[in-house]
């Protein structure tokens, strides 16, 4: 008879213990979302500031628009040393990311005396 108690006991322990884990998953669910709604903010706001980068001053050689973990960047390729690396990472809209490669194939041309930017490596934003 004790062995019978000391089921039921645990019984309502592993209920109790079940419901607890059901309202911790509930909270951290919650936590994600607030999280993952302020990074939507953050990202949101960010990408309506003013950016302005000299290609030349930081050895930019390349502008690449990635989605990473859903959220789209604009990377800049940098020469470093003898290697290219994206060291730089810009959250913005497509529309301000065409505007930076714009500015990258102007500059790309004048750098080769060019006038229309056609010959710049750039890589493709889609």
């Amino acid at each position: 008879m004790l062995n019978f108690f000391k089921g039921l006991n645990n019984l309502v322990e592993i209920n109790r213990l079940q419901k607890e884990n059901a309202e911790l998953r509930e909270v951290i669910d919650e936590m994600k979302n607030d999280y993952a709604k302020q990074q939507k903010k953050q990202l949101e706001e960010s990408s309506q500031c003013d950016f302005e980068m000299d290609f030349k001053d930081t050895n930019v050689v390349s502008v690449e628009r990635i989605i990473q973990d859903g959220i789209e960047k604009t990377l800049f390729g940098r020469l470093n040393g003898n290697k290219i690396t994206c060291d730089f990472a810009f959250y913005c809209s497509r529309e301000r990311h065409n505007e930076i490669v714009k500015k990258f194939r102007e500059y790309q041309a004048s750098k080769k005396g060019i006038n229309d930017g056609k010959n710049a490596a750039v890589l493709p934003t889609s």
